[in-house]
């Protein structure tokens, strides 16, 4: 049986629409007292409260892979489809590789390792070219045969934490003057890191303000599958103006407290597994008494 979730509200070229309304609600719930607290931030910073959404309307003029930005001559945060496909579809790669590394089931293959393949190809495709979504073949949260909801589902949810704490990096950004003093002039490429690391920091304070137990995983899984899917737009772990995203993943970890042997450390190793063999970089693996040793022996190489 198919599950198809499109209807006319959904605006937009990919399958990722249909959590268009999800994401706004996302964000506007990290914690109990969100809008309220932002509400001074909003006004001061004359902060645009309805976001820019950038679609796709054919593949001829599709953008490839932008993230969100704060738009400092407009006050206004801009989101881009582009950059939602290839989150979801990282999400649900990853998640599924992370699944099956715990079931011992890498190796096998099986239709969910296949339809994550595919998935994962087809984001690694989107960052140098964009290309439909073949949603016959490509696992999506539009339409999909009801023996995928559970996954499609899993990922729907990790995806709009993820994406959520992208967003609250955005709108930290603005909430620390950062903004301001871009448009007051030149900034150091020292600065410009400064400021990332900042935000990092600030949209993990916010996420940890709304965590309670029954979201408490999906929402550090969910940073963990955001940040780590930053890694794989570049054949170097360390950029001129943002923080190594090594240090990114393990910064946001270790401020949320994650256990030593929690998936979320799985996931980050996974994803560095999977990049170096994007950029045939060699990485030496040995086993560790933890997910999280093994993310720092794995982490030192980068160096």
């Amino acid at each position: 049986m198919k599950i198809n979730h499109y209807n006319n509200s959904h605006k937009g070229h990919l399958p990722v629409r249909v959590l268009q309304h999800n994401i706004i609600s996302q964000f506007e719930n990290t914690t109990a007292e969100f809008l309220k607290e932002t509400l001074g931030t909003v006004n001061a910073k004359k902060l645009k409260t309805e976001m820019v959404y950038t679609i796709n309307s054919d593949a001829s003029n599709g953008d490839k892979v932008k993230g969100p930005f704060v738009y400092n001559k407009t006050n206004e945060i801009h989101i881009h489809e582009t950059f939602l496909a290839y989150l979801w579809c990282m999400t649900y790669s990853l998640y599924i590789y992370s699944d099956l590394l715990i079931l011992g089931q890498l190796d096998a293959i099986d239709e969910r390792k296949l339809l994550a393949d595919r998935t994962f190809n087809y984001a690694l495709g989107l960052i140098d070219n964009y290309s439909d979504w073949d949603k016959a073949n490509i696992p999506n949260p539009e339409v999909y045969d009801s023996k995928l909801a559970a996954d499609i589902e899993k990922t729907n949810e990790l995806f709009l934490y993820g994406f959520n704490f992208v967003l609250c990096h955005e709108y930290s950004h603005v909430d620390l003057g950062h903004c301001d003093a871009a448009t007051r002039g030149f900034l150091a490429d020292l600065e410009r890191k400064e400021f990332e690391l900042e935000a990092d920091a600030k949209a993990t304070n916010l996420f940890s303000d709304g965590i309670y137990p029954d979201n408490e995983a999906a929402t550090k899984y969910g940073v963990a599958v955001a940040l780590s899917s930053l890694l794989f737009f570049n054949s170097k772990v360390s950029k001129k103006i943002h923080p190594d995203s090594d240090v990114r993943i393990m910064n946001a970890l270790n401020q949320f407290a994650v256990e030593d042997n929690d998936t979320s450390w799985l996931i980050a190793c996974a994803a560095l597994g999977l990049w170096s063999n994007k950029y045939s970089i060699e990485l030496t693996w040995d086993e560790k008494p933890s997910f999280k040793k093994l993310y720092k022996y794995l982490s030192v190489q980068l160096d």
